[in-house]
Protein backbone atom coordinates (compact mmCIF):
# COMPACT_ATOMS: atom_id res chain seq x y z
CA UNK A 1 0.00 0.00 0.00
CA UNK A 2 1.58 3.70 -1.25
CA UNK A 3 1.77 6.07 1.79
CA UNK A 4 -0.81 8.94 2.32
CA UNK A 5 -0.78 12.44 1.43
CA UNK A 6 -2.45 15.20 2.41
CA UNK A 7 -2.74 17.77 -0.92
CA UNK A 8 -2.84 21.74 -0.44
CA UNK A 9 -4.76 23.58 -3.08
CA UNK A 10 -3.54 27.05 -3.52
CA UNK A 11 -5.82 29.77 -4.81
CA UNK A 12 -2.64 29.97 -8.46
CA UNK A 13 -3.92 26.73 -9.58
CA UNK A 14 -2.63 26.60 -13.18
CA UNK A 15 -4.90 25.10 -15.78
CA UNK A 16 -2.97 22.64 -18.63
CA UNK A 17 -3.40 23.32 -21.90
CA UNK A 18 -5.70 25.79 -24.25
CA UNK A 19 -9.71 26.77 -23.86
CA UNK A 20 -11.05 27.77 -27.16
CA UNK A 21 -13.66 29.53 -25.14
CA UNK A 22 -11.60 32.01 -22.78
CA UNK A 23 -8.39 31.93 -25.62
CA UNK A 24 -5.97 32.02 -22.40
CA UNK A 25 -2.07 32.07 -23.26
CA UNK A 26 -0.93 28.41 -22.44
CA UNK A 27 0.89 28.69 -18.87
CA UNK A 28 1.11 24.80 -18.02
CA UNK A 29 1.28 21.76 -20.78
CA UNK A 30 1.88 18.01 -20.52
CA UNK A 31 3.81 16.07 -23.43
CA UNK A 32 3.20 12.79 -24.65
CA UNK A 33 6.45 10.80 -23.86
CA UNK A 34 7.50 8.67 -26.79
CA UNK A 35 10.37 6.20 -26.80
CA UNK A 36 11.98 8.76 -29.03
CA UNK A 37 11.48 11.78 -26.83
CA UNK A 38 12.68 9.87 -23.98
CA UNK A 39 15.96 9.32 -25.86
CA UNK A 40 16.24 12.40 -26.79
CA UNK A 41 16.03 13.37 -23.29
CA UNK A 42 18.07 10.65 -21.67
CA UNK A 43 21.39 12.22 -24.39
CA UNK A 44 20.90 15.90 -22.85
CA UNK A 45 19.42 17.20 -26.20
CA UNK A 46 16.84 20.30 -26.04
CA UNK A 47 13.03 20.06 -27.64
CA UNK A 48 11.76 22.72 -29.82
CA UNK A 49 8.59 24.05 -30.99
CA UNK A 50 8.85 25.31 -34.37
CA UNK A 51 5.84 27.68 -35.88
CA UNK A 52 6.49 29.71 -39.17
CA UNK A 53 3.48 32.68 -37.99
CA UNK A 54 0.60 32.22 -35.88
CA UNK A 55 -1.60 30.74 -38.29
CA UNK A 56 0.86 27.42 -38.91
CA UNK A 57 0.17 24.08 -36.67
CA UNK A 58 3.27 24.18 -34.29
CA UNK A 59 5.71 21.32 -34.62
CA UNK A 60 7.94 19.73 -32.31
CA UNK A 61 11.61 18.77 -33.40
CA UNK A 62 14.51 17.57 -31.71
CA UNK A 63 18.17 17.16 -33.07
CA UNK A 64 16.97 14.87 -36.09
CA UNK A 65 13.38 14.51 -35.99
CA UNK A 66 10.15 16.35 -36.21
CA UNK A 67 6.21 15.40 -35.30
CA UNK A 68 2.89 16.36 -35.71
CA UNK A 69 1.57 18.14 -32.57
CA UNK A 70 -1.96 18.11 -31.57
CA UNK A 71 -4.11 18.39 -28.60
CA UNK A 72 -6.19 15.43 -27.27
CA UNK A 73 -8.68 15.77 -24.18
CA UNK A 74 -9.71 13.31 -21.50
CA UNK A 75 -12.43 13.20 -19.09
CA UNK A 76 -10.47 12.69 -16.06
CA UNK A 77 -8.63 14.85 -14.49
CA UNK A 78 -5.20 14.46 -13.37
CA UNK A 79 -3.92 16.50 -10.64
CA UNK A 80 -0.12 18.00 -11.21
CA UNK A 81 1.80 17.75 -7.82
CA UNK A 82 5.21 19.03 -5.97
CA UNK A 83 6.50 16.89 -2.77
CA UNK A 84 5.12 13.55 -3.93
CA UNK A 85 8.00 10.55 -3.82
CA UNK A 86 9.01 8.92 -7.47
CA UNK A 87 7.60 5.64 -8.00
CA UNK A 88 10.68 4.05 -7.72
CA UNK A 89 11.67 5.46 -4.23
CA UNK A 90 8.38 4.92 -2.70
CA UNK A 91 8.25 2.66 0.06
CA UNK A 92 5.47 0.01 -0.06
CA UNK A 93 3.53 -0.38 3.40
CA UNK A 94 1.39 -3.07 4.45
CA UNK A 95 -0.39 -1.32 6.25
CA UNK A 96 -0.81 2.82 6.40
CA UNK A 97 -3.40 3.49 9.00
CA UNK A 98 -0.97 4.78 11.55
CA UNK A 99 0.94 6.44 9.40
CA UNK A 100 1.08 10.22 9.23
CA UNK A 101 0.18 12.19 5.52
CA UNK A 102 2.79 13.10 3.62
CA UNK A 103 2.67 16.62 2.50
CA UNK A 104 2.12 18.01 -1.04
CA UNK A 105 0.79 20.52 -3.07
CA UNK A 106 -1.05 20.87 -6.40
CA UNK A 107 0.26 23.71 -8.72
CA UNK A 108 -1.73 22.22 -12.12
CA UNK A 109 -4.78 20.50 -13.02
CA UNK A 110 -5.27 18.50 -16.38
CA UNK A 111 -7.81 17.13 -18.77
CA UNK A 112 -5.67 17.33 -21.78
CA UNK A 113 -2.33 16.42 -23.62
CA UNK A 114 -0.13 17.10 -26.40
CA UNK A 115 0.04 14.22 -28.33
CA UNK A 116 2.84 13.54 -31.21
CA UNK A 117 3.12 11.15 -34.24
CA UNK A 118 6.61 11.24 -36.00
CA UNK A 119 6.20 13.08 -39.41
CA UNK A 120 8.18 13.87 -42.62
CA UNK A 121 9.07 17.86 -43.51
CA UNK A 122 7.26 19.67 -46.38
CA UNK A 123 9.39 19.43 -49.01
CA UNK A 124 6.33 21.96 -50.89
CA UNK A 125 7.09 24.18 -48.48
CA UNK A 126 11.04 24.09 -48.76
CA UNK A 127 10.70 25.01 -52.56
CA UNK A 128 7.87 27.26 -51.72
CA UNK A 129 10.14 29.61 -49.28
CA UNK A 130 13.56 29.50 -51.09
CA UNK A 131 13.64 32.53 -53.32
CA UNK A 132 12.40 31.46 -56.81
CA UNK A 133 14.61 34.75 -58.57
CA UNK A 134 17.67 32.41 -57.48
CA UNK A 135 20.76 34.12 -56.99
CA UNK A 136 21.23 36.69 -54.95
CA UNK A 137 18.13 36.04 -53.44
CA UNK A 138 18.56 33.58 -50.66
CA UNK A 139 16.70 33.04 -46.68
CA UNK A 140 18.58 32.15 -44.16
CA UNK A 141 19.25 28.71 -42.84
CA UNK A 142 18.00 29.44 -39.60
CA UNK A 143 14.47 31.60 -40.65
CA UNK A 144 13.95 28.44 -42.93
CA UNK A 145 13.50 25.66 -40.45
CA UNK A 146 11.38 28.12 -38.46
CA UNK A 147 9.06 27.84 -41.51
CA UNK A 148 9.66 24.54 -42.40
CA UNK A 149 9.07 23.60 -38.82
CA UNK A 150 11.94 20.75 -38.75
CA UNK A 151 15.29 19.64 -37.28
CA UNK A 152 18.27 20.97 -38.49
CA UNK A 153 19.57 17.64 -39.81
CA UNK A 154 16.24 17.27 -41.46
CA UNK A 155 16.71 20.21 -43.08
CA UNK A 156 20.09 20.16 -44.23
CA UNK A 157 19.55 16.53 -45.54
CA UNK A 158 16.90 17.87 -48.00
CA UNK A 159 18.89 21.09 -48.77
CA UNK A 160 21.25 18.27 -50.35
CA UNK A 161 19.08 15.90 -51.32
CA UNK A 162 17.01 18.48 -53.74
CA UNK A 163 20.34 20.17 -54.84
CA UNK A 164 20.10 23.77 -53.12
CA UNK A 165 23.24 25.87 -52.66
CA UNK A 166 23.70 26.48 -49.35
CA UNK A 167 27.00 28.79 -48.16
CA UNK A 168 27.73 29.78 -44.85
CA UNK A 169 23.90 30.50 -43.26
CA UNK A 170 22.16 31.50 -46.81
CA UNK A 171 20.12 29.07 -48.83
CA UNK A 172 19.66 29.78 -52.05
CA UNK A 173 18.73 28.52 -55.92
CA UNK A 174 19.89 29.31 -59.80
CA UNK A 175 18.02 28.68 -62.34
CA UNK A 176 17.90 25.42 -64.26
CA UNK A 177 20.05 26.75 -67.43
CA UNK A 178 22.35 28.98 -65.85
CA UNK A 179 23.29 26.56 -63.27
CA UNK A 180 24.14 24.10 -66.22
CA UNK A 181 26.07 26.95 -67.81
CA UNK A 182 28.37 27.89 -64.25
CA UNK A 183 28.78 23.92 -64.51
CA UNK A 184 30.25 23.93 -68.23
CA UNK A 185 32.53 26.88 -66.75
CA UNK A 186 33.07 25.21 -63.81
CA UNK A 187 34.14 22.12 -65.92
CA UNK A 188 36.00 23.42 -68.56
CA UNK A 189 38.45 25.19 -65.76
CA UNK A 190 38.76 22.08 -64.09
CA UNK A 191 40.06 19.98 -67.14
CA UNK A 192 41.94 22.70 -68.34
CA UNK A 193 43.79 23.21 -65.51
CA UNK A 194 44.72 19.49 -65.40
CA UNK A 195 42.82 19.63 -61.79
CA UNK A 196 41.61 16.06 -62.42
CA UNK A 197 44.83 14.48 -61.74
CA UNK A 198 45.56 16.26 -57.81
CA UNK A 199 42.29 18.21 -57.43
CA UNK A 200 42.54 21.86 -56.14
CA UNK A 201 41.98 24.16 -53.56
CA UNK A 202 38.98 26.72 -53.42
CA UNK A 203 41.71 29.64 -53.35
CA UNK A 204 43.14 28.44 -56.30
CA UNK A 205 39.86 27.86 -58.37
CA UNK A 206 38.60 31.06 -56.96
CA UNK A 207 41.19 33.20 -58.51
CA UNK A 208 40.50 31.61 -61.73
CA UNK A 209 36.55 32.57 -62.01
CA UNK A 210 35.86 34.92 -59.23
CA UNK A 211 39.24 36.66 -58.49
CA UNK A 212 38.73 38.77 -55.47
CA UNK A 213 39.87 42.51 -57.13
CA UNK A 214 37.15 41.79 -59.99
CA UNK A 215 33.82 43.05 -60.87
CA UNK A 216 30.83 41.26 -60.45
CA UNK A 217 30.59 41.29 -64.15
CA UNK A 218 34.04 40.21 -64.54
CA UNK A 219 33.37 37.58 -62.74
CA UNK A 220 32.96 33.89 -64.90
CA UNK A 221 30.72 32.66 -61.92
CA UNK A 222 29.79 34.39 -58.50
CA UNK A 223 31.70 33.24 -55.45
CA UNK A 224 28.30 32.30 -53.44
CA UNK A 225 27.44 30.25 -56.37
CA UNK A 226 30.80 28.62 -57.01
CA UNK A 227 30.93 27.28 -53.43
CA UNK A 228 27.76 25.77 -53.47
CA UNK A 229 28.74 24.06 -56.94
CA UNK A 230 31.54 22.55 -55.01
CA UNK A 231 29.92 21.69 -51.87
CA UNK A 232 27.65 20.06 -54.28
CA UNK A 233 29.62 18.10 -56.36
CA UNK A 234 33.42 18.12 -54.18
CA UNK A 235 34.96 14.73 -53.48
CA UNK A 236 37.89 15.02 -50.83
CA UNK A 237 41.25 14.17 -53.00
CA UNK A 238 43.34 13.36 -49.97
CA UNK A 239 42.03 13.36 -46.44
CA UNK A 240 44.85 14.86 -44.88
CA UNK A 241 44.78 17.67 -47.16
CA UNK A 242 42.31 20.76 -48.41
CA UNK A 243 42.34 19.29 -51.78
CA UNK A 244 39.27 18.72 -53.45
CA UNK A 245 38.24 16.88 -56.83
CA UNK A 246 34.64 17.41 -58.54
CA UNK A 247 32.50 13.64 -58.82
CA UNK A 248 32.40 13.20 -62.48
CA UNK A 249 29.36 11.12 -62.02
CA UNK A 250 27.37 13.87 -59.92
CA UNK A 251 27.92 16.37 -62.33
CA UNK A 252 26.57 13.86 -64.89
CA UNK A 253 23.84 13.30 -63.59
CA UNK A 254 22.72 16.39 -62.52
CA UNK A 255 22.80 18.33 -66.16
CA UNK A 256 20.93 15.36 -67.11
CA UNK A 257 18.38 15.95 -64.32
CA UNK A 258 17.83 19.88 -65.33
CA UNK A 259 17.43 18.66 -69.04
CA UNK A 260 14.58 16.82 -68.14
CA UNK A 261 13.29 19.42 -66.09
CA UNK A 262 14.06 21.78 -69.16
CA UNK A 263 12.29 19.49 -71.46
CA UNK A 264 8.98 20.21 -69.48
CA UNK A 265 6.58 17.60 -70.92
CA UNK A 266 8.12 14.00 -71.84
CA UNK A 267 11.53 13.53 -73.79
CA UNK A 268 12.50 10.55 -75.92
CA UNK A 269 15.76 9.27 -74.06
CA UNK A 270 17.86 9.49 -77.44
CA UNK A 271 17.32 13.38 -78.17
CA UNK A 272 18.20 13.66 -74.32
CA UNK A 273 21.81 11.89 -74.81
CA UNK A 274 21.73 13.69 -77.90
CA UNK A 275 21.47 17.09 -76.45
CA UNK A 276 23.77 16.60 -72.91
CA UNK A 277 26.14 15.42 -75.52
CA UNK A 278 25.49 18.48 -77.22
CA UNK A 279 25.68 20.40 -74.13
CA UNK A 280 28.85 18.80 -72.78
CA UNK A 281 31.46 20.33 -74.53
CA UNK A 282 33.07 17.38 -75.87
CA UNK A 283 31.32 15.34 -73.59
CA UNK A 284 34.52 16.55 -70.40
CA UNK A 285 31.39 15.57 -67.87
CA UNK A 286 30.09 12.60 -69.79
CA UNK A 287 30.36 9.24 -68.38
CA UNK A 288 32.52 6.98 -70.91
CA UNK A 289 30.03 5.04 -72.15
CA UNK A 290 28.37 7.87 -73.78
CA UNK A 291 31.75 8.17 -75.77
CA UNK A 292 31.49 4.89 -77.71
CA UNK A 293 27.80 3.87 -78.03
CA UNK A 294 26.80 4.81 -81.09
CA UNK A 295 25.29 2.31 -83.32
CA UNK A 296 24.08 2.81 -86.52
CA UNK A 297 20.20 2.08 -87.44
CA UNK A 298 17.98 1.60 -90.71
CA UNK A 299 14.75 4.26 -90.51
CA UNK A 300 12.37 5.54 -93.03
CA UNK A 301 12.75 9.71 -93.57
CA UNK A 302 9.66 11.96 -94.32
CA UNK A 303 9.68 10.46 -98.03
CA UNK A 304 9.64 7.01 -96.82
CA UNK A 305 13.26 6.34 -98.20
CA UNK A 306 15.57 3.83 -96.11
CA UNK A 307 18.21 6.07 -94.25
CA UNK A 308 21.08 4.93 -91.92
CA UNK A 309 21.13 7.05 -88.76
CA UNK A 310 23.31 6.84 -85.56
CA UNK A 311 21.65 5.99 -82.39
CA UNK A 312 22.90 5.81 -78.94
CA UNK A 313 22.76 1.99 -78.08
CA UNK A 314 20.39 0.50 -75.54
CA UNK A 315 23.32 0.05 -72.97
CA UNK A 316 23.57 4.15 -72.92
CA UNK A 317 19.49 4.50 -73.20
CA UNK A 318 19.32 2.29 -70.12
CA UNK A 319 22.03 3.86 -68.13
CA UNK A 320 20.46 6.95 -68.84
CA UNK A 321 17.34 5.61 -67.33
CA UNK A 322 18.68 4.25 -64.39
CA UNK A 323 20.58 7.30 -64.06
CA UNK A 324 17.12 9.38 -63.74
CA UNK A 325 15.39 6.86 -62.06
CA UNK A 326 15.15 8.79 -58.63
CA UNK A 327 13.53 11.95 -60.41
CA UNK A 328 11.56 10.60 -63.44
CA UNK A 329 9.06 8.49 -64.94
CA UNK A 330 10.19 5.99 -67.74
CA UNK A 331 7.47 5.71 -70.59
CA UNK A 332 8.71 3.24 -73.18
CA UNK A 333 11.90 5.38 -74.69
CA UNK A 334 10.44 8.71 -73.18
CA UNK A 335 11.35 10.43 -69.96
CA UNK A 336 9.30 12.63 -67.59
CA UNK A 337 10.24 14.29 -65.17
CA UNK A 338 8.90 14.44 -61.67
CA UNK A 339 8.41 17.42 -59.99
CA UNK A 340 7.78 16.76 -56.27
CA UNK A 341 7.52 20.07 -55.70
CA UNK A 342 3.97 20.88 -56.94
CA UNK A 343 2.41 17.83 -55.13
CA UNK A 344 0.11 18.72 -52.05
CA UNK A 345 1.34 16.79 -48.78
CA UNK A 346 -2.33 15.60 -47.83
CA UNK A 347 -2.36 12.04 -49.05
CA UNK A 348 -5.81 11.98 -50.99
CA UNK A 349 -4.88 15.12 -52.82
CA UNK A 350 -1.54 13.90 -53.54
CA UNK A 351 -3.45 10.70 -55.10
CA UNK A 352 -5.23 12.81 -57.41
CA UNK A 353 -2.37 15.00 -58.70
CA UNK A 354 -0.40 12.37 -59.78
CA UNK A 355 -3.15 10.01 -61.17
CA UNK A 356 -3.55 13.62 -63.47
CA UNK A 357 -0.68 12.64 -64.51
CA UNK A 358 -1.58 8.94 -65.84
CA UNK A 359 -4.04 7.05 -65.50
CA UNK A 360 -2.09 3.67 -64.10
CA UNK A 361 1.09 3.80 -62.03
CA UNK A 362 3.83 0.81 -60.67
CA UNK A 363 4.37 0.69 -57.22
CA UNK A 364 7.89 1.54 -58.27
CA UNK A 365 6.41 4.97 -59.57
CA UNK A 366 4.35 5.44 -56.66
CA UNK A 367 7.46 5.23 -54.32
CA UNK A 368 8.82 8.10 -55.94
CA UNK A 369 5.97 10.19 -55.27
CA UNK A 370 5.28 9.21 -51.88
CA UNK A 371 7.98 8.66 -50.12
CA UNK A 372 8.35 12.56 -49.05
CA UNK A 373 5.32 12.49 -46.94
CA UNK A 374 5.05 8.49 -46.13
CA UNK A 375 6.97 7.16 -42.93
CA UNK A 376 6.82 4.78 -40.01
CA UNK A 377 3.39 5.58 -38.90
CA UNK A 378 1.99 6.24 -42.42
CA UNK A 379 2.87 3.58 -45.00
CA UNK A 380 2.00 4.07 -48.88
CA UNK A 381 0.86 0.19 -48.67
CA UNK A 382 -1.78 1.33 -46.40
CA UNK A 383 -2.84 4.44 -48.65
CA UNK A 384 -3.19 2.27 -51.73
CA UNK A 385 -5.37 0.07 -49.93
CA UNK A 386 -7.57 3.21 -49.09
CA UNK A 387 -7.37 4.53 -52.43
CA UNK A 388 -6.60 2.60 -55.02
CA UNK A 389 -7.20 -0.63 -56.37
CA UNK A 390 -4.73 -3.21 -58.13
CA UNK A 391 -5.21 -4.53 -61.35
CA UNK A 392 -3.07 -6.22 -63.88
CA UNK A 393 -1.23 -4.87 -67.09
CA UNK A 394 -0.89 -6.20 -70.41
CA UNK A 395 2.85 -7.58 -70.13
CA UNK A 396 1.62 -8.65 -66.39
CA UNK A 397 2.92 -6.43 -64.47
CA UNK A 398 0.66 -5.19 -61.18
CA UNK A 399 -0.51 -1.72 -60.91
CA UNK A 400 -2.63 0.59 -59.61
CA UNK A 401 -5.26 3.33 -60.71
CA UNK A 402 -7.60 5.41 -58.70
CA UNK A 403 -10.50 3.85 -57.07
CA UNK A 404 -13.98 4.60 -58.93
CA UNK A 405 -11.98 4.62 -62.01
CA UNK A 406 -11.43 2.13 -65.02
Amino acid sequence: MLPPYKIHFTSDISYSGYEETDEKPVVLDLLQLTPELEETLKLGQILEFRAGGEEDEVRLVTSDQSFQVSRVGYSNMLMMCEGVSDRNDTQIYEDCGELEPKEASCFGIAQQYLEILPDRPSVKCLFENIPVRGYPDFIEFDQLKEVVRCSDAELSGMIKEYNFFQVEDAVFTVGAQDEIEFIKILMQTYEFESFEDNGFELPAIQQLLCPEDADDNEKLIPEFILQGLIQLYRDVAEPSTNYVKINREKIATRVLQLMLKIADNKISVQDLITTFMDESIGGEYSKPMFKSELVEEERLDSAGKKTVVQIYSKSAVEEVKNCLKFCSLSMDSYLKFIDVSLLDDNPKIRFDEVFRIKSRWSEEDLTKVFKQITHKELKLSALTIKYCRRITGKNGKKLFVLKNTA
